[in-house]
């Protein structure tokens, strides 16, 4: 065994489960009698508790190369998980660490001679464009798992959230952060919410203003914005281990047909969106009839055909309305791909479906866009309740 080179350990990398994951290894002994590869993926969810392992063999090529794809078996893994709507929750589901280990084995029966190559890496649930993006979509992102540009318009009650990965930083402590800047020119900042131990991990904040209670942080004044920024620093206003900032714009305008729609991005993050257009709403009933044998002194209450089986589903017209800048009109590509959609109610998160349809999310010299859209709620009405 002293003859064969030691284990290659690449460095950590971070893949989309919608993208394909491709771990290569070119061997040196590819000519041996008998030879082929093994890999070994196993499973870990953020915490490090065990999830499963999944075994592929093959045989290298001409030259000993040899590609194991990963993709399906590490997304069958991951699935979202709705964000809390008051404090950080942790996206444990949302985020796998796979341990890859390839084996290599050759001879006369074949049998087992070194691991060529031990890896981790991390996958998440998502994916991107690999025509608009490199590999390194991370770097890009900054730390948060959004595309979304920065100066949100929001309302003051509006959910919002963020996702972050903590591997950016060292962090063992994540403190959130807000900059809040008031009418009289004046600002504020406040330390919010903390988790501990939450280094490799994917955590949801809560990003709304009245969400987080930075309304009740100095009423007798207006705020115009405020801006969230992750950090392993307890103090506010240190710059040291300050992620990137996000800012929100407050619009306190009324709107008092708007709805806000929840929805999951491509980089497995959260986001919501405001709509202030106008709505129309309609029932879609449904029901089966048959006929049956009835006697000959049948009375107008025993008839022979009949309705059963009765169901409805909301169908709904939406529209964005015109708040949105080009730039956010563009974004809502995102909105449009999801796969997770809620409506946020009164009565909580009701899943919608969008329908499909041609979208039309840009176009020259109108800087006043809005964008129309249907949807359905995923669910079934079988008795009415007002």
């Amino acid at each position: 065994m002293a003859l064969f080179p030691p284990t290659i350990k690449p460095p950590v990398r971070r893949f989309l489960s919608r993208n394909p994951i491709v771990v290569e290894y070119m061997s040196g002994y590819h000519q041996e009698l008998n030879f082929r590869m093994e890999c070994e993926l196993a499973v870990y969810n953020s915490v490090g508790a065990y999830m499963g392992t999944h075994i592929q063999r093959g045989v290298p090529d001409s030259a000993g190369l040899f590609g194991f794809h990963l993709h399906s078996i590490a997304h069958s893994f991951l699935k979202p998980a709705l964000p809390a709507k008051n404090g950080i929750s942790w996206g444990d589901t949302a985020m796998v660490n796979v341990k890859v280990k390839i084996r290599e084995y050759w001879g006369e029966p074949a049998t087992y001679k070194r691991i060529a190559l031990e890896a981790s890496h991390f996958v998440f649930l998502g994916g991107v464009d690999p025509r608009k993006t490199s590999t390194d979509w991370f770097a890009k992102i900054k730390g948060y798992q959004t595309w979304a540009p920065n100066n949100k318009l929001v309302g003051p009650a509006q959910e919002d959230y963020l996702t972050l990965f903590t591997s950016l930083a060292a962090y063992s402590t994540v403190y959130l952060h807000a900059k809040v800047v008031y009418d009289d020119g004046s600002f504020g900042e406040y330390m919010l919410l903390t988790a501990n131990n939450v280094l490799n991990t994917v955590l949801h904040f809560p990003a709304g203003f009245e969400q987080l209670g930075l309304h009740l942080k100095q009423p007798a004044k207006r705020a115009l914005s405020y801006t969230l920024y992750a950090s392993n620093n307890a103090d506010p206003a240190a710059l040291a281990g300050r992620n990137d900032e996000r800012t929100y714009l407050l619009d306190y305008a009324h709107y008092p047909t708007a709805r806000t729609f929840l929805y999951l991005n491509s980089l497995g993050g959260w986001e919501t969106l405001r709509c202030t257009g106008s709505f129309k709403e309609n029932w879609d009933e449904e029901h089966e009839t048959a006929q049956r044998m009835v006697p000959y002194n049948q009375t107008s209450q025993i008839s022979p055909f009949f309705s059963f089986n009765h169901s409805a589903r909301t169908s709904i017209k939406g529209n964005t309305g015109r708040q949105l800048s080009r730039t956010w009109y563009r974004h809502l590509k995102e909105f449009t791909l999801s796969r997770e959609v809620y409506e946020i109610t009164p009565a909580g998160r009701v899943k919608v479906i969008l329908k499909p349809g041609k979208y039309q999310i840009g176009e020259d010299r109108n800087t006043e866009m809005s964008l129309d859209f249907d949807y359905s709620y995923a669910h079934e009405t079988h008795s009415y309740t007002p």
